[in-house]
């Protein structure tokens, strides 16, 4: 059974992803990868997905949890390639959210790139 900190950081991962509206195929496949991973149900994965627009973002509680989350928003804006900028303005956001600064968010663009070229 998945635990309340991977439903809730699935949670913000979906309203994250929905905010503009749209999920495209990469996207999708990294946020059901995702929910394996954190041993969340099929059942409840599609519910969390057709409820997207009306979930609310709740900032985890750790400093860890913060910043696998930012990791995880980072890394849905970079699946495609590269962050555009309105997807950089999101993570931002998001970034300051989490009580973490454009420093923060940039050093782990940076870290995820590096772990995309090797």
């Amino acid at each position: 059974m998945a635990s309340r900190i991977n439903i809730d950081h699935f949670k913000n991962l979906v309203a994250v992803s929905f905010s503009d509206g749209e999920l495209e195929a990469p996207e999708l496949a990294f946020m059901r990868s995702r929910a394996e991973e954190m041993g969340l149900a099929k059942d409840k994965v599609e519910e969390l997905f057709k409820n997207a627009h009306n979930l609310e973002f709740v900032p985890p509680e750790t400093e860890e949890e913060r910043e696998e989350l930012l990791g995880d928003v980072v890394y849905l804006a970079m699946v495609d390639g590269e962050i555009e900028p309105p997807e950089y303005q999101l993570c931002l956001k998001v970034a300051k959210k989490l009580e973490m600064d454009q420093e923060d968010l940039d050093m782990l663009i940076k870290l995820a790139n590096k772990l995309a070229d090797s």
